[in-house]
């Protein structure tokens, strides 16, 4: 939807304006502006549609589990700890993605549960959300846990990566870590020191053999 909205038009002084207004001292025109138009906003609504939309494409067919190796508030991390193990009894393969390593990855758990402050660890199946620690506890219990992860087993699942040792990210092969990348300036001989785009803010990348 358009909306349009008629312009006001005022005197100007001739010796206040700005450089670049090439039309502002011509107040005859100026009075024949035409009609500034605005674009309504997309609806909150159908961006948290577009959101869970998106996720629910990237994660189908796996099991994602938002988790912390951040072991200073200790409940926290026991928590985590509970819920890997107890899909790994389970034999289930499942993606970890750490927040306390990545920025993106506490970005993309506030996105999907549409809340500022998360408690982790967060199990997502198949795009949907199935809960905290204490529910995943609550279903292992009585036996749905393994209803609801039975496609997802695999015999797999308690192999770790020889590569990243299962945290599934790797320092930058570009900038070591550094966060830089040194180019040669072509002006002089000296070399210029910029901003990597290969990794993340923390110098990571994500391994691709998991």
């Amino acid at each position: 939807m358009i909306f349009i909205f008629p312009v006001k038009c005022v005197p100007v002084d001739s010796t206040k304006v700005f450089a670049g207004s090439a039309r502002i001292n011509d107040t005859e025109s100026a009075r024949h502006w035409p009609a500034r138009k605005f674009k309504t906003n997309v609806p909150l609504e159908l961006k948290q549609q577009n959101f869970v939309k998106s996720y629910k494409e990237k994660d189908a067919g796996k099991v994602v589990v938002y988790t912390t190796t951040m072991g200073i508030v200790r409940e926290t991390y026991n928590n985590c700890t509970k819920v890997k193990k107890i899909l790994r009894t389970l034999l289930v393969k499942f993606e970890e993605r750490d927040v306390f390593m990545s920025n993106e990855y506490q970005t993309e758990v506030r996105d999907r549960m549409r809340c500022d402050h998360i408690l982790v660890p967060q199990v997502f199946v198949d795009g949907q959300h199935i809960g905290d620690a204490d529910t995943i506890e609550v279903l292992n219990e009585t036996g749905e846990l393994r209803k609801i992860l039975k496609p997802y087993k695999s015999m797999d699942a308690c192999t770790t990566c020889k590569i990243c040792g299962g945290y599934r990210l790797l320092p930058c092969p570009i900038c070591n870590g550094s966060k830089k990348s040194v180019h040669r300036n072509h002006f002089t001989t000296e070399f210029v020191a910029l901003k990597c785009m290969n990794c993340d803010e923390v110098g990571l990348v994500k391994c691709t053999s998991c």
